[in-house]
């Protein structure tokens, strides 16, 4: 894994649950966003702390769900694809964060209106392979494109509900280690992840509620997103990791990490 990863972030300034979209929101859930501001926080300092680089990017009124950065673009080196997202409500994230990356100097592609995807909530980079998630919100044809605009091997994952999106059930610790929900996924994709890494790490349906797969490694610290996941931390120190469990309840309400 990278050791010195960048990472993109979007203040939580305007996020609230205005809409369900999946099965663990709920409509009564309220965000108290002093507590969303103060998580979305340590998550920036953690990072730099651990030597990370975090770059800002604007939040815009009315978007509530642009805080979840990675979900409405997808990047690979300088080059960038934009969601298609299938809910409408999701939509209007896509041009403020294209152009954020255009301004930028990146490429900016487009998939064709009928064919979904939805960023780096779906699509995950792992030893020089890109896993994509399909058959709730993207489109398994999505990954065919994918691989002609990056040049790269893409390897389709086909999930099951709840697991909306890959990052709900798929996560790399290292170069020899990936971290999954086995119920995320078909019998085939599931038998397909099960045999990918030297290490493996079962996620239960519980913690993965909780978003323990929305962990990233930076160096060999694993940041988890959660401090609700006390088996995953288990299994991950004892790969002689480090780890910090950060609170993101604010986040977990609208299923995000």
């Amino acid at each position: 894994m990278n050791s010195t990863p960048h990472f993109y972030m979007c203040p939580p300034t305007h996020y609230e649950i205005k809409y369900i979209i999946n099965d663990w929101m709920d409509e009564n859930f309220k965000v108290d966003k002093l507590a969303a501001i103060a998580q979305w926080e340590s998550v920036c300092e953690t990072y730099e702390k651990l030597g990370a680089e975090v770059s800002i990017i604007a939040a815009v009124e009315g978007i509530p769900e642009l805080t979840f950065a990675g979900d409405s673009i997808l990047l690979f080196g300088e080059t960038a694809i934009s969601s298609n997202f299938r809910f409408k409500e999701r939509q209007p994230e896509v041009t403020p964060m294209a152009d954020w990356f255009s301004e930028r100097g990146y490429s900016i592609h487009n998939l064709p209106k009928g064919i979904h995807l939805e960023g780096n909530a779906e699509t995950i980079l792992w030893n020089g392979k890109l896993f994509g998630g399909w058959g709730i919100r993207s489109d398994k044809e999505a990954y065919k494109r994918v691989a002609e605009i990056f040049d790269v091997e893409v390897v389709p994952l086909n999930l099951k509900e709840p697991y909306y999106h890959l990052d709900t059930g798929f996560c790399p610790i290292n170069a020899d280690t990936i971290a999954y929900v086995p119920d995320a996924f078909d019998s085939a994709s599931r038998e397909l992840v099960a045999g990918l890494a030297k290490n493996t790490i079962a996620i239960d349906s519980k913690e993965a509620q909780m978003m323990a797969c929305n962990s990233k490694t930076v160096g060999d610290t694993v940041v988890v997103s959660t401090k609700q996941a006390p088996n995953f931390v288990t299994d991950v120190k004892a790969l002689g990791l480090n780890v910090v469990e950060l609170e993101l309840s604010e986040f977990i309400k609208a299923c995000g990490g």
